[in-house]
C-alpha cells in the first residue's frame, strides 16, 4: 500500500481485517521501496512483532531483506567479474549503499 509517510518512516507491516499488510513510503526512490517491502516481507515471514529501531529484529529483517534482493551466491560470482558498485547496484535494482552493506557484511568486500 503506498503512503505518504514523510521522512522518518519507509514502511510498515500492519493487519488490516486478519490479513497481514505492507504500506511503504510512496515518496521514496524505487530501490528504497524494494528493499522496504522485502524487509516487511521479513518480518512477516519470521513473525516478529513490534519494536523500535535498530532491534535484534530490525537486523534480522534487514539481513533478510538483503539476501533476498541481492542473493550471496550470486552477488559473489557478479562482484568477482564485475566489482563495480554502480553497475551492480542496477542489475539487482538496489541502491549502492544496500549493496555495499551486504558485501561487507558477506565479506565479500
Amino acid at each position: 500500500m503506498r503512503l505518504p509517510l514523510g521522512d522518518n518512516l519507509a514502511g510498515l507491516l500492519v493487519t488490516i481485517d486478519e490479513r497481514p499488510t505492507i504500506g511503504f513510503n510512496s515518496e521514496q526512490a524505487w530501490v528504497r521501496r524494494r528493499f522496504t517491502i522485502a524487509h516487511e516481507i521479513g518480518h512477516l515471514l519470521m513473525d516478529h512483532l513490534c519494536g523500535g529501531t535498530r532491534t535484534y529484529a530490525e537486523q534480522e529483517a534487514n539481513s533478510f531483506a538483503a539476501e533476498l534482493l541481492i542473493p550471496l551466491a550470486l552477488i559473489r560470482a557478479d562482484f568477482a567479474a564485475t566489482p563495480d558498485v554502480e553497475t551492480l547496484a542496477k542489475k539487482y535494482v538496489v541502491s549502492r549503499e544496500a549493496l555495499c552493506r551486504h558485501l561487507m557484511e558477506c565479506r565479500v568486500l
